[in-house]
């Protein structure tokens, strides 16, 4: 047989809990950085531009989180910018609002260890637990 079919794994899941809704939001951009590597603004953290309002809706809490970090991803990947929060989250089971501001990435500073190609849907969870927030989120790398 010319060729051969193997198992790889390329995927790593993140659990992420909080206390708030809001608050799980900002753990999972955080998880997603730290998957990525020990990710640091350049200083003085210089803005690119004025803040940026970032606004994802979804079917569900779950997709929210999802269309979110992939927000974060994009900005990440495509811009080498870091997404700041710059105000408050607006959250709810089908739409988020936050205003970020945006940092380039300092090289010298960062350590990259992988690269994330993308936000799956798959085992996609998100909701209310007995103690707070929890998402479950599996990355592609």
């Amino acid at each position: 047989m010319p060729f051969e079919i193997l198992d790889h794994t390329a995927d790593i899941m993140l659990r992420v809990t909080a206390d708030t809704r809001e608050g799980l939001c900002d753990e999972a951009r955080l998880a997603l950085y730290a998957v990525v590597g020990e990710l640091r603004p350049a200083r003085p953290v210089p803005t690119v531009d004025a803040p940026v309002a970032i606004h994802v809706q979804g079917a569900d809490f779950a997709e929210v989180i999802h269309d979110w970090l992939s927000e974060v991803l994009f900005w990440l990947e495509s811009r080498g910018l870091l997404c700041l929060p710059a105000g408050p989250f607006t959250v709810n089971d089908h739409q988020l609002t936050i205003l970020v501001t945006t940092a380039p990435l300092d090289q010298a500073a960062s350590r990259i260890d992988r690269e994330v190609k993308a936000v799956t849907y798959h085992q996609l969870s998100a909701g209310p637990t007995e103690d707070g927030w929890s998402a479950t989120v599996i990355l592609d790398i």
